[in-house]
């Protein structure tokens, strides 16, 4: 009986050792934008993408409907003067602000293979949403003419996570707490990611571009009016990987599902209609069983037949069942 449990004791510590996470310099932190020149008063799309530049995979923490607690990213503008000088204008909150009566959800892991990414959206003063999905919304104040430069700080050490994310794998001796410094080849936390600065020029001359463009594309069309149900005829998964003007962003989706049959899984999606920016979350049905085929299955079992005579389920059955609003 000793000898078992150590063997699993084992096998858990290679199994853990094995799935080296990620450090600072195993991450990179890029801000991207579609718009360089904007009115302040509209809405400017800002993308984060993280990505794993080691030869190993490892977790990171995402937002996961993140509406409570402390932030995973900052924002920081900077206003840029004609001496091409940058001045700190504004910090958002570093606590989420918002209404918490329907859910409460926090951070998660997400896994990144060597040279994946994961991008997260951003929508800077998209005043519907601000006080509904706070990790993808940013109000400015009141912001005049001129140059400003956007960054984005990740911030996972805001986590109860962090540690479980985080950490150094290289062996299973612990660090002891009163004698860190003697261990430089540790992981130690040295501060949060930085992402690079984006430049956007801000003019009260220009009018918004962030609208809704359907031409030439159905879905789109169908997305613009909030036609929920056309939309889930004409989606499909190539909706995911093909540019439409209509969506904004897709979320991969979960990376394991339940093995038991049938089961759901659901990933969310960033669309624009009409009326302003819709968070919406496309939920699947994976697997199917016929309960009619399943209950004379029970029957041919009872008088002697050990295999079913026909298939009382359909393993590779995927349907999208729901396309819900957040």
């Amino acid at each position: 009986m000793g000898e078992r449990v150590i063997l699993l004791l084992i096998l858990c510590l290679r199994a853990m050792l094995g799935s080296a996470n990620l450090q600072p310099h195993d991450l990179k932190i890029t801000l991207e934008t579609t718009h360089e020149a904007v009115n302040a008063k509209e809405i400017i799309p800002l993308y984060l993408k993280i990505e794993n530049v080691s030869d190993h995979r490892g977790n990171i923490l995402i937002p996961y409907g993140q509406n409570t607690g402390k932030v995973l990213f900052q924002l920081r503008v900077y206003q840029i003067d004609s001496r091409n000088k940058y001045a700190l204008v504004y910090t958002s909150p570093l606590n989420l602000d918002m209404d918490t009566s329907n859910y409460k959800a926090t951070e998660g892991f997400w896994q990144l293979e060597p040279g994946e990414s994961y991008t997260q959206p951003f929508f800077i003063n998209d005043f519907k949403n601000a006080r509904k999905r706070v990790e993808s919304n940013f109000t400015l104040p009141a912001m005049r003419e001129g140059k400003y430069a956007f960054q984005v700080i990740y911030l996972p050490e805001n986590s109860i996570y962090f540690k479980y994310a985080f950490i150094k794998q290289e062996t299973p001796d612990p660090i002891p707490e009163d004698d860190v410094e003697s261990y430089p080849d540790h992981f130690k936390w040295e501060g949060s990611f930085a992402s690079n600065r984006v430049e956007i020029q801000f003019s009260d001359d220009i009018h918004s571009s962030f609208q809704p463009n359907t031409k030439h594309c159905s879905l789109c069309k169908h997305i613009c009016k909030e036609h929920w149900e056309r939309v889930k005829k004409k989606w499909d998964d190539r909706s995911k990987e093909i540019l439409h003007p209509g969506i904004l962003w897709v979320y991969s989706g979960p990376q394991a599902v339940l093995e038991s049959l049938p089961t759901f899984y659901s990933y969310d999606a960033i669309l624009l209609s009409e009326s302003g920016i819709q968070y919406v979350s496309f939920n699947y049905q994976l697997g199917k069983i016929f309960k009619v085929r399943s209950r004379l299955s029970s029957i041919f079992y009872a008088i002697g037949f050990r295999r079913s005579p026909f298939k009382t389920s359909k393993e590779n059955w995927c349907k999208l069942v729901r396309i819900a609003e957040w």
